[in-house]
Formats: structure tokens, sequence, C-alpha cells
């Protein structure tokens, strides 16, 4: 383990966490009656004149906000307000939200509360597929087809209801957030020790979405070590790499025209297998822009202009575990990421002469640490860093990945099986609350929140996320073969290079306890059907309906024509929705709600010279953070404290294992009981598996000295979902 970081690194820090002033006192909770009548008086209750304009053919036209297309700027309703109340109305808004949509698709009897028992036929009516031009891939059109076009009554006018939560949700935003009253930036005096220090009040006093430790207590938060090893236990262990030939010799022709002989040094010392690469560089190809057009948002009032880039950093993994970052290039602009079947790629191995790039002056992890706390351009381009795999978390691994794939294997699997289907059994218990929570979050979460705190502009960002759909490679991202695609042999992950990454080793103990578990199901019910997986026809309808240009459009989706290929996907579907969702989704709090660790934007334009890059100091990364624009701080800290709920006993994946072992045993299902006990087993025995994984790590990421916190036990069976459930 490193030596700690001394108390003089974060100049003005005191990790006492003093109690909070009384300008950044508690409000009172709003009382939902009183919240409501001051909706209507902003005009944003649900009412019969927002109805929809009539179509071309006479008809009113139904539709959520379309990400495709350009809208005007939401209306403007409150001149200004705190941070805590904003926040306050925010929380209660969005939860009526999901309580409507919620309340909708139980009256459709999709995803009800209440068992059904639909035939195929009726199945296949209620879940049709969207037409794909709204900006989302493929999802489920929940207007009954027939009812878009009639509006002569109450009951069928209520549909267009839904679409007004949106503007219902903008309207809790005001223009301007007063810096009183728990605003994280109040008392901050333009360092990012101050931002640090209102963070430890405000978590200490437990104040509005402030309720739990963060990262932002560490000291060290900014460190190379805390920021290279969130890409192995943070919101997104999925995505690094092995860094290819191309990219270690670009890396190296570019430092050899810097002059930097000491990283070509480490490059070269590095054993083979050790470097690593988080790549963002393909941005600009999946957002469907020029390889040297900027990226950004549109300007407005509320959330003003927004920046992000395509961004690059190459790390090293020593044989003891520690991951070190050694270059980052803050904005790529070459002109060779190409699209090789669904991956982009780097063509060439050239110096990257149209980038900037930067490195390290710690070419190891066991390097003085004396001056990284006022290493202001490497702080910079870590930064750009995280403001990246802000997007590729929360849009492409967060939302595209896990929610919208998982929605079209519901869809598909509803048109496809019959509900005593052995497939359809599996699979259900894995679907609770995600098609309405999806719903809510096209047309209010994504449009009115994510739009306003990303880097992009809509277009764009549809481009993206529909990049990140279509470019889902189902059998490739099978555990056990992601990780050796990415450069983590299942065979060597309890070597001790591997000890900092547990996602890896949870992971893959994981996904063979399902697989176990529906190989066992599927195995006793083909037998008792005396039929094959060739000759199951449902199973042939669900492969249509996932691969086929009016169905999903994931032709990745494997042909399924043995057992074995068939547990591979079934098993696939349950890891998305439970421990995958679980791993991606949990950690968000702890890493995002301090917003400096991993803002959602940059408020200024990238540098363009890398001579610009080394004259940045403090003052330059402070204006970078969204401090101008108090409703942009506030979305980018709520929605990760909103998304990290505590998941419920009764929800978690133990109970399901339980519960699905009870009704066997009921239904006198010897096998069915048996692969139940084993699967709640092997829960049982993970249990304490991950724990001594968490334990075997070398790099402390939990704050010091408060109790309850520890390491990676976000995938503890305990708290692990069944499904996607926020």
């Amino acid at each position: 383990m490193s030596d700690p970081v001394s108390s003089d690194a974060t100049p003005g820090f005191s990790a006492d966490l003093p109690t909070a002033p009384p300008d950044v006192s508690s409000s009172t909770p709003i009382d939902t009656g009183v919240f409501n009548n001051r909706m209507r008086g902003l005009g944003l209750g649900l009412s019969r004149k927002h109805f929809p304009s009539l179509d071309h053919g006479g008809h009113p036209f139904f539709g959520a906000p379309n990400l495709a297309k350009e809208n005007p700027e939401d209306k403007i309703l409150i001149d200004e307000a705190s941070f805590e109340d904003t926040a306050l109305r925010l929380k209660l808004t969005y939860q009526q939200i999901l309580n409507k949509f919620g309340s909708l698709y139980d009256f459709f009897s999709v995803d009800s509360s209440v068992a059904t028992d639909f035939k195929i036929h009726e199945k296949r009516k209620l879940y049709k597929w969207s037409d794909g031009n709204d900006g989302y891939p493929p999802h489920l059109n929940i207007i009954p087809p027939g009812d878009e076009t009639k509006f002569d009554d109450i009951f069928h006018a209520s549909y267009s209801f839904y679409f007004q939560l949106g503007e219902m949700l903008a309207g809790v935003f005001p223009s301007i957030i007063t810096l009183i009253s728990g605003a994280p930036w109040s008392l901050s005096s333009n360092t990012l020790s101050g931002l640090q220090q209102i963070n430890a009040n405000l978590v200490d006093s437990k104040k509005g979405i402030y309720t739990e430790a963060n990262i932002g207590l560490r000291e060290d938060w900014y460190t190379d070590e805390q920021f290279a090893q969130q890409h192995l236990t943070g919101p997104n262990p999925t995505t690094i790499t092995l860094a290819s030939e191309n990219w270690i010799n670009s890396f190296k022709a570019t430092a050899e025209a810097q002059g930097k002989e000491e990283f070509i040094k480490a490059i070269n010392k590095a054993s083979e297998g050790s470097i690593y690469i988080q790549d963002y560089s393909y941005f600009r190809a999946a957002a469907a822009v020029s390889p040297t057009a900027d990226l950004s948002s549109d300007k407005t009032l509320r959330f003003g202009k927004r920046y992000t880039g395509a961004s690059v950093a190459l790390f090293v993994l020593d044989n003891d575990g520690k991951l070190h970052p050694l270059a980052i290039v803050i904005d790529y602009k070459e002109d060779d990421i190409k699209k090789e079947d669904n991956y982009f790629v780097k063509t060439t191995a050239g110096p990257m002469s149209n980038s900037v790039t930067i490195f390290n002056q710690r070419t190891s992890a066991s390097d003085s640490t004396a001056t990284e706390a006022e290493d202001w351009p490497w702080r910079y381009a870590k930064t750009c860093i995280q403001v990246c795999d802000w997007h590729r978390h929360e849009v492409g691994i967060h939302l595209v990945h896990t929610h919208l794939v998982e929605e079209a294997v519901i869809v598909g699997a509803e048109r496809s099986f019959k509900n005593d289907h052995i497939v359809y059994q599996l699979l259900n218990p894995h679907w609770l609350k995600t098609l309405s929570l999806n719903q809510a979050a096209r047309e209010t979460l994504v449009p009115k929140i994510i739009l306003n705190i990303a880097g992009m502009d809509k277009i764009h960002l549809s481009n993206y996320l529909k990049t990140e759909y279509y470019t889902f490679h189902w059998e490739d991202l099978y555990i056990p073969n992601d990780l050796e695609r990415r450069g983590f042999p299942i065979s060597k992950l309890n070597d001790d290079k591997f000890r900092n990454y547990p996602y890896s080793r949870n992971m893959v103990a994981m996904w063979y306890s399902i697989r176990r578990f529906v190989e066992a199901m599927l195995t006793e019910w083909y037998a008792c059907e005396k039929t094959t997986v060739k000759d199951d026809e449902q199973v042939q309808n669900w492969v249509k309906e996932m691969k086929d240009d009016m169905g999903a459009r994931l032709t990745s989706f494997p042909d399924i024509t043995t057992l074995d290929q068939l547990v591979d996907a079934v098993t696939m579907c349950i890891h998305i929705a439970s421990p995958q969702h679980t791993a991606v989704n949990y950690l968000q709090e702890y890493y995002q709600v301090f917003v400096p660790n991993k803002p959602s934007c940059l408020a200024h334009p990238l540098p363009k010279s890398l001579e610009e890059l080394e004259k940045l100091k403090e003052a330059d990364i402070i204006k970078t953070l969204p401090l101008d624009k108090g409703n942009v701080w506030l979305m980018s800290a709520y929605i990760p404290h909103l998304l990290s709920m505590l998941v419920t006993e009764e929800q978690n994946i133990k109970t399901y294992a339980r519960t699905e072992l009870q009704y066997r045993k009921d239904i006198q299902d010897k096998a069915g009981a048996k692969a139940a006990q084993t699967f709640l087993d092997d829960l049982e025995k993970l249990q304490v598996e991950f724990q001594k994984n968490s334990a075997s790590m070398n790099v402390e990421t939990a704050p010091p000295g408060l109790p309850g916190t520890s390491q990676y036990t976000v995938m503890d069976p305990r708290k692990m979902a069944v499904s996607i459930l926020i």
C-alpha cells in the first residue's frame, strides 16, 4: 500500500468534517399538497389545455420529446431558488413521474404489479415495437395500436398527460440558483480545497442530497492512484482494455516528438500485456461529426454552453496490481478511427500531431507524490478523461447497455414466449419495473436532465446513444469473452496483478453461478418436453425478434440452435438485468455526487495546443466546473444520488433464489428445486468470496475513519438488485 498523501497535499482542506455553518442549514421537507399547488400556480399541472396539436391528417400527435429533432427551449418559470429547495423539488417531481408511469403501465397490464396471463397473440398486440424515429433505439410502444387517433373523450385523451411530464420536470429548474442554503460552492473562495471542504460540511450534517459518504471525503481524491483505480472499481469498470500496438506506437511517437524519454523508457520497461487504455477517441465517429469538429452543447440560459472532448488515457498495470496513468490525449482529432464490424479501431501508428497530448511527470506508481496537488495541467487532463467517462458510462454503459438492451430482451421475449415456457419463467422475474422506468427516462430524464448537463448537443447525443446500441456485441460481451478480449485472462484473475479489479473476479464467479442454474433448469425442461432448442419455435421466434429490422435490430444477437447457446443467451439476459446493472449503477453516488471528481461536462472549450494546456492553473480548472450554472451542478450531483437508492431485501437476488426454491418445492419440481438450492448456496458462498476479493485490494478507495464504509462491496448478493429497478 502506498504512503498516505501528506496533510498539506490539499491546502486548506480539513478532514475533521466540521459542523456546517448556519448559511448551509437544512431546509424543511416540502409538503406534497403545497408543492402541487405551486406547480399548478406555475402552469405545470396536467391539463387538457396541453393536449397535443393535430397532425396533417387532422389527428392529434402523440409522442415524447423527440431526441432526434430540435425542440424549442423549455420555458423558465422560476426566476431564482436555492440549491436545496431546487433539489427537493426535483426529487419530489421525479418520484411523482416514476409513480405516474408505473400507474400507466399497471393500467395497460404491461409490467403489471399483479400477475397477468395473456395468450401469446394477445401479448403480441400489447407489446409493439417503436418505429425508431424518436431518436432512441427500438423500444416498447406503450400507446395501444389504433388508439393514436382517438381523441373523443378524456379516457383516450389522457395519453397526452404523460407527455406533459417532461415539461413539469423542466419547470422546477430556476433561471438562477442562489449562492445560499446548501450550494456546494458558496464558501469555496475559488479553490478545489474549498469545494472539498463544503462537501465535507454537507456530508457531516447530512444535508439535502449529501446524505452518504463520497470520494470528496478522501484527502487524496484527485491523485493518480485514485483516478486510475476508478477505472477498475468505479461506476464504469467495464471498458478499460489492453492498448493495441497502434495506440502504443502512436503515444511513443508523440512522446519522441515532445522529447519525453522517461515515458518511452516506462513503456519499454513494462511487461507484455500491461499497457491498458481508456479510449473515447470514437466519440466523434459515433456522434457523426467530423474528426476535427468541436463537441459541445447548444447554449441555453439555465444550462449554459457545455463541452466534452474525445479523450484517451494510457495506463500501465504493474505486477502488484497498481494501475498508473502515463499519458492523456485531452481531445483526439486524428482522422484514423474507423468502424470495423461492431468496434471503432485506430488504424495508424504515427504521432498524434492534431491532438493535444500530455505525459505524466510521474512515470511509475512508486514515484514521489509531492508535486501531484499542484500539477494543474495534468489534473485538468484527468478531468477531461472523467468527463468523457461520464458520457460513456451514463449514456453508453448504463442507459444503453443495460436499460435499453434489457428492454429489447423484454419486448422480444413477451412477443415470442408463452407464459409457461421455461425461458419466459427464468427471465420474467428480472424485468420488475424496467419498462415503466425506461419510459420515464426517455420522456423526462434524458431530454430534460441528461441532455442539459452533457457536453454534446441533442442530435449528436442521440447519434452517440444509437451507436452504442447498434454496436452492442451480444456474444463478445458474455463475461468470460469480454474479460479475455479486454486483456484480463480468466485463468490469471487471482494473480496479484489483478487484485485491484474485484469486478472481474466477482463477475466471473457470478456469471458461472447464474449459468449453472440456467443450464440445470433448461436441461430438465427440454428433456421433459422431448424437443430440441433448434426445433423450439418460440426460441426461434425470439431470435428473429431480436435481430429483425422490424424488431430489436440487434444483429449481433446469436443464432440459437443448441442448448449451450440458449444457456449463454439466457444467462446474459439475467446478467444484464441484475449483476451488471448493479455494478454500473449503485456506485454513482460515491464517485459523482462530489462533482469535481467526475463532472458531466466542461464549462469552457478545451485547450487547442499543448502550450495552452501547460499554462493552466487552479483557477482555470475551477472555471471548467459548472459553478456559474448551478442547475448543471445540481443535476450532476442529484442524478447519481437518485439512482443509488439501496436495494430492499425483497428485491435482491438472494430473495429471488430463495423464492424460486420454495416455488419449485411447492410444485414438486425436484430438479428445479435442486437447481435453485444450488444457486442459493452459491450466492451464500459468493457473499464471502466477494468480501475476500475486496479485502485483497492494496488501493484504499473508501473514506478513512468513517463507520459503515468499505471497499468494493457493490456486488454483495444482499445488495444486488434482481432487476433494473431504478
